[in-house]
């Protein structure tokens, strides 16, 4: 195993790399009612939740030392072999640490063989990442390298069973000080402490990074940042590539636990076997709508069904999934139409309509 990377940069981490609040609520959320919860690659404890069972795993004993009390103790060790047995935990964690893997399949196969409902990690869609002026302007060579780091979505997509991926928009006041959370503070870029604390700037050699702070510098001092990205320090928030990516395991639609029929021409209904059981069958869909507005709580689903692309969740009533349009074959079992969703929103206990016909971006 090499030596972990934080063991070189780990100091001071902290102090820079707090929880962001927002991102906090998300991870929590999509770890739903996991009573136990494995944080792979821990660090110092940032996005543990506070009101479940916990174990961290974590490499570098630099990083265990900066866990602050009250939190989990940290067992030392790698992701490629956890030291838990088989179906051990609900949920398993990970914030930023794949790229940090030394075999990133490994890793995901030890993950799935100790969890029983859920993985929930929060990492970047490089693709995204490549557009933001740091990596377009002055070190393109940031997404060179981690391209041969961190797993694409496409593969974790192909890895995990049940995904679900939602761009995680980065607040211009964002806490945790990860490289391309600075999007709209590009001073703190000229900065050793806050550069110490994310791994880019400790994997890419000196002669490529020193040119391209001198050239920040200088655009920063003569103004030619400002006149070409000025307008970013007044924005809210940018998609710069952060994703966080469920997977939901342990559940599967059989003929045992679900029934489905047409209650006419133009609507359909699955019964479950309890209400519990509704966010597992939604998760096993993907989303395509939005709501209408930030404000707008109502969930808005759209159900992309191979047999009938158009057909449009109505609502979740209870232990009840109801749609719309005529589905061909839905009578019966039907278990092999009822194939992928995703769920919006929170619990849903009562009824929950759609009228919004925009795609989701």
């Amino acid at each position: 195993m090499k030596t972990p990377a934080y063991d070189r940069m780990g100091i001071d981490y902290s102090e820079v790399r707090r929880a962001d609040p927002r991102f906090e609520t998300a991870i929590w959320d999509r770890l739903g009612d996991a009573k136990s919860v494995l944080n792979v690659g821990a660090g110092a404890g940032s996005y543990e939740p506070r009101d479940r069972e916990v174990i961290a795993v974590e490499p570098s004993p630099v990083m265990i030392a900066q866990r602050p009390p009250g939190v989990a103790p940290a067992i030392q060790g790698v992701a490629e072999a956890l030291p838990l047995e088989d179906k051990s935990v609900d949920a398993t964690m990970g914030v930023f640490t794949m790229q940090h893997w030394d075999d990133v399949d490994r890793g995901l196969a030890e993950v799935l063989r100790v969890t029983r409902d859920r993985i929930v990690f929060l990492t970047l869609d490089l693709d995204v990442t490549a557009e933001m002026w740091l990596c377009c302007d002055y070190l393109p060579e940031i997404v060179e390298h981690d391209r041969g780091m961190f797993p694409t979505i496409a593969h974790l997509e192909a890895t995990l069973p049940n995904v679900r991926v939602e761009a995680i928009p980065v607040p211009s006041d964002c806490s945790d000080g990860f490289c391309v959370a600075l999007w709209g503070r590009p001073e703190a870029h000229l900065d050793p402490r806050v550069r110490r604390s994310s791994s880019t700037w400790h994997l890419l050699p000196d002669s490529v990074v020193e040119p391209a702070l001198d050239r920040l510098r200088r655009d920063l001092e003569s103004g030619e940042w400002d006149r070409r990205y000025g307008p970013l320090r007044a924005q809210a928030s940018l998609d710069v590539g952060l994703r966080l990516v469920t997977a939901e395991l342990g559940w599967e639609i059989t003929p045992d636990n679900h029934t489905a029929a047409m209650d006419g021409p133009d609507t359909w209904r699955i019964r479950l076997g309890s209400a519990a059981d509704a966010p597992a069958v939604l998760a096993l869909w993907r989303k395509s709508e939005t709501p209408t507005s930030p404000t707008d709580t109502e969930p808005a689903l759209r159900l992309l069904l191979d047999r009938d692309p158009d057909s449009l969740l109505l609502a979740v009533v209870g232990e009840e999934i109801i749609g719309s349009r005529s589905l061909p074959g839905m009578a019966g079992e039907g278990a092999s139409i009822v194939s992928r969703c995703i769920r919006t929103g929170g619990a849903e206990e009562s009824p929950r309509h759609s009228s919004v016909r925009g795609r989701s971006g």
